[in-house]
C-alpha cells in the first residue's frame, strides 16, 4: 500500500532524521550559542518537526551531549 500524498507520515527509506537533528543541532550552537537556539530553530534546520527533537533529545541539553 502507497502512503497517501500530501499526508505526513514516516519517510520512506532508512530514517536518518536523528542525524539530522543533531548536525542542524550543533550548527546552531556554534552559529548562535547554546543560549540563544530554541528547538524549534533546530527542527525547522533539520527540515522536521519541532516533536521530533524532543521525541529524539527532549530538550537543547539532550541535544548538545548526543
Amino acid at each position: 500500500m502507497d502512503p497517501v500524498p500530501g499526508r505526513p507520515g514516516r519517510r520512506p527509506g532508512r530514517s536518518s532524521t536523528r542525524d539530522q537533528i543533531a548536525r542542524a543541532a550543533r550548527e546552531q550552537f556554534a552559529a548562535k550559542g547554546y543560549d540563544r537556539v530554541t528547538l524549534r530553530a533546530i527542527a525547522t534546520q533539520a527540515g522536521v518537526d519541532a516533536a521530533l527533537v524532543t521525541y529524539f533529545y527532549g530538550s537543547n541539553d539532550g541535544c548538545s551531549t548526543k
